[in-house]
């Protein structure tokens, strides 16, 4: 995308929009508890929508900027992974936060779904720039191994290095922690939404995608 000609200037940008409306869409959550937004105060359930509106655009511009990362461009290995993984760890923090009050209020408490929707996409950015690099990753560079007919040499490459990095900073555990997160809200959104063709469409979407790729498969 384009915004990858000046990514730290506007990851930057973003991060100063994501966070503190992230934390009040927090502190919003923890004054519902396991209550439909539907049934708050007005008051509330108006700043509820302003917010999810806000976080729904965000979770669609940090899709299309992680879906922007060209594993064969010349740009790789200066450190854009780092800025991916910033803006994808809020991203990620906020499926969790969505995905915890839609559990605890049994399917009652849930985000809208327009959120959902960007949150899938956002999933789907992610998995096909990212998940392709998980069998690479997990031979650990000890070994010469095989995907289809690329040969991986014991020393990582830089593809697994900014991979491996991409990781690191993003904080939340290892590449089967977020496939843990991915498969979960998978789980989530087709038990809880079954009344939301759209939402249950592009989860299966997303499924079949990623048992079909050689190294999500594997983790699944």
């Amino acid at each position: 995308t384009i915004c990858r000609f000046q990514y730290s200037s506007v990851a930057n940008i973003l991060v100063e929009k994501f966070d503190p409306l992230l934390n009040k869409y927090r502190e919003l959550m923890g004054h519902l508890m396991s209550s439909s937004t539907e049934n708050a105060p007005p008051n509330v359930a108006q700043q509820v929508a302003i917010l999810e509106g806000q976080l729904t655009w965000l979770t669609y511009i940090v899709g299309s900027i992680v879906g922007g990362h060209s594993w064969s461009s010349s740009r790789i290995g200066n450190g854009e992974e780092t800025l991916d993984a910033n803006l994808s760890k809020r991203v990620l923090q906020l499926a969790q936060g969505m995905d915890y009050r839609l559990t605890n209020s049994n399917g009652v408490g849930k985000a809208d779904a327009k959120l959902e929707v960007a949150m899938l996409y956002y999933f789907q950015n992610f998995r096909r720039v990212y998940m392709f690099m998980w069998e690479q990753s997990s031979s650990g560079g000890s070994s010469i191994s095989t995907m289809g007919s690329m040969k991986l040499e014991s020393v990582p490459s830089t593809k697994q290095k900014v991979y491996q990095n991409m990781f690191e900073h993003m904080g939340l555990g290892d590449h089967a922690v977020v496939a843990n997160l991915i498969v979960t809200k998978i789980g989530k959104n087709l038990k809880f939404w079954p009344e939301e063709h759209d939402i249950v469409a592009k989860t299966l979407n997303l499924l079949t995608d990623m048992a079909g790729g050689y190294s999500s498969s594997k983790l699944l």
